[in-house]
Order: structure tokens, then C-alpha cells, then sequence
């Protein structure tokens, strides 16, 4: 599996991290991906009332395929320092150690389960202090024409977890960004069509509109799927797929994987000293 050298710079943890997408403002924890929405009264499929009724009606699976599209897209362009690598430093057993701090894991949890229910929580506006853009962003009604972004929470129920964050719970729910020239009922029903889907999750508490959520890992594309046969995958990511993977391919690869202990990663500010 192919390691970074000192000084590369590759995952981001918010907790240790700020965000250096200068669109992203706002809580400095959250690290708002401006995927894509336009709020809705909209039913999950698109039916004759909606604004969108131009559409073709997408089956579960196109759905699931654009979602992943959707994501990889409002990724692009979006800058923030990451540490991870692939999916094995997402692992419990990989630890960061920043400026001195104690070690922790770079991601609060991994979770395999079924997504349940989705709905919109939060929007808001960015925020004007003269020319610049305020540290908060000011929230607005969900149904806001001219919010800036909206926050989408999926539930997951939990069929297997991995690490301290997420293992003893019965479900879990993450927090996706989304702007608003996009429709949210295609991330309802892409979301809600994932009866196999496997999340890395980061970030618990920094949302405020549920303290309770997460945020997904790597720019907040960290969503992933699993196959019939038990292989992975996560489209969304900005690296290329089988790179993301490095040597986890399968569920009990990653079983066998979680908790095997990595060398640490030392970063000293803001530049991977060693791994």
C-alpha cells in the first residue's frame, strides 16, 4: 500500500484541522462541501406538482448513482488539509498525533447499516461583514429561497461498527451540505435507496443543528457501498476508487483490518512529520 512521504499533506480531521476552503465559513468545525439542493415539498420520485416534474421518475439505483455523482462533484475544487491517505487510516487502529496533542483516531467510527429515513435540518446564508464573509453564517428557514446551503441528516441503522465513537450504537446519523442549485429529493431518495451503505463518519458534535450527528470523513464524499459479494466501494471520493481502497477491498478485510495497530501519524504544524 503506497504511504505519503514527510511533508505530504492528504485527510482532514476538523477537530485538529481548520478548514481552508475560503467558501466554507461558518462553524469552524464544519466543513460545508456546497454539494447541490433546491429545498422541496417534493415527494422522493418526481411527481406532477413538483418543480422539478420535467424530470424523468430515477429508479433506486440511478438515484444512488447520481448521489455518488453529486458528491464527487462538489468536492472538486474544495481545499482542506487531510491526513488520511486511504481507508486504512480511517481505521481505529490508525492514531494522529497533532502538534504534541495525545494521540486519537483520525475518524471518530466506521458503520455499516441501512439508511432509514433522511430529511432536510438546517440552511443558512452565508454572513456579510462588509466585503467579507462573517466567521457564522446566518440560519434561515429550510424551505429559504435564497439560502446558501442546506444540511441534509440520514439516518442509519447499525448492522456492524468500528471504533470506540460508534460501536455500541443502534443507529447513527450524518450530516451532508448540500447548495442550493440542486434538488434535495435526489439525495432523499439516493440516500434512502442505500440498504447497504458504509459511512466513515467524523466530527460528532460539531453540527449544530443536531449535536448529535456526524459529518462524513475526506471533504464529506466518505460514503460508501457494499456489494453482494462483499466487496467495497466509495464513488465519491476524490481519489481514484481502487487508490481510496488501498488493500481493503472487502468486508472482512476490513474486519480483520479495524483495529490492527498503525504507526502513528505525526504532524507538527500542519506537515506530516512521519507515518
Amino acid at each position: 500500500m503506497a504511504r505519503g512521504t514527510d511533508g505530504d499533506l492528504a485527510t482532514s480531521h476538523p477537530q485538529f484541522h481548520p478548514d481552508l476552503n475560503p467558501i466554507s465559513k461558518g462553524n469552524t468545525m464544519s466543513r460545508k462541501a456546497l454539494v447541490a439542493t433546491a429545498l422541496a415539498g417534493c415527494a422522493l420520485t418526481w411527481t406532477a406538482g413538483c418543480a422539478s416534474d420535467s424530470k424523468p421518475e430515477l429508479t433506486d439505483e440511478d438515484a444512488t448513482t447520481a448521489l455518488f455523482h453529486s458528491m464527487a462533484g462538489a468536492s472538486e475544487g474544495t481545499e482542506s488539509l487531510i491526513y488520511a491517505e486511504d481507508l486504512t487510516d480511517y481505521l481505529p487502529g490508525q492514531e494522529i498525533i497533532i502538534d504534541g496533542a495525545d494521540p486519537a483516531p483520525v475518524a471518530d467510527g466506521i458503520v455499516r447499516g441501512s439508511v432509514v429515513d433522511v430529511q432536510v435540518t438546517a440552511a443558512g446564508r452565508h454572513a456579510m461583514n462588509g466585503d467579507e464573509e462573517a466567521p457564522d453564517d446566518e440560519r434561515v428557514d429550510v424551505d429559504a429561497e435564497d439560502a446558501d446551503w442546506r444540511e441534509l441528516t440520514a439516518t442509519l441503522t447499525v448492522a456492524e461498527a468500528w471504533g470506540a465513537a460508534v460501536r455500541d450504537r443502534d443507529e447513527v446519523r450524518f450530516i451532508i451540505t448540500i447548495s442550493p442549485d440542486a434538488d434535495p429529493a435526489d439525495y432523499i431518495q439516493g440516500l434512502e435507496a442505500m440498504d447497504d451503505a458504509l459511512v466513515i463518519l467524523d466530527s460528532q458534535g460539531s453540527v449544530a443543528s443536531n449535536p448529535e450527528s456526524f459529518r462524513l470523513a475526506a471533504q464529506e464524499t466518505a460514503l460508501g457501498e457494499v456489494h453482494p459479494d462483499e466487496t467495497i466501494a466509495f464513488p465519491a471520493t476524490d481519489q481514484g476508487r481502487e487508490e481510496f481502497l488501498g488493500g481493503i477491498r472487502t468486508l472482512d478485510d476490513l474486519r480483520r483490518e479495524a483495529y490492527v495497530k498503525q504507526r502513528t501519524i505525526v504532524v507538527e504544524r500542519f506537515v506530516v512529520k512521519s507515518r
